[in-house]
């Protein structure tokens, strides 16, 4: 069982970081196919850290960009949106917490 002292960001909770990550690749202009990837794949992938990854993971990372590039442009809006959404929705939840 892990506690605070186990975790890189012990003030934050899985999803409030989940969020903050999305937030930070939305505003440095990640494009959206890769945002995408990132929540498939559950792994920030870089031109830096794309060699250390093994076999299995870039072709997990692979598909799932093939996937955002499969998607019709109003499936992609509609992602786009809900992430969006999604984003906005926990920040107010967590501007009410405080």
């Amino acid at each position: 069982m892990s506690n605070d002292n186990d975790r890189v960001f012990p003030s934050l909770d899985a999803k409030e970081l989940e969020i903050r990550t999305l937030d930070l690749l939305l505003k440095q202009g990640v494009h959206y196919g890769y945002i995408y990837a990132h929540r498939k794949t559950d792994r920030l992938v870089t031109k830096a850290n794309w060699e250390l990854l093994d076999d299995e993971a870039k072709a997990e990372w692979t598909d799932a960009c093939d996937e955002w590039i499969a998607m019709s442009k109003r499936d992609q809006k509609a992602w786009r949106r809900a992430l969006e959404i999604e984003i906005a929705a926990h920040q107010s939840k967590a501007a009410t917490k405080h």
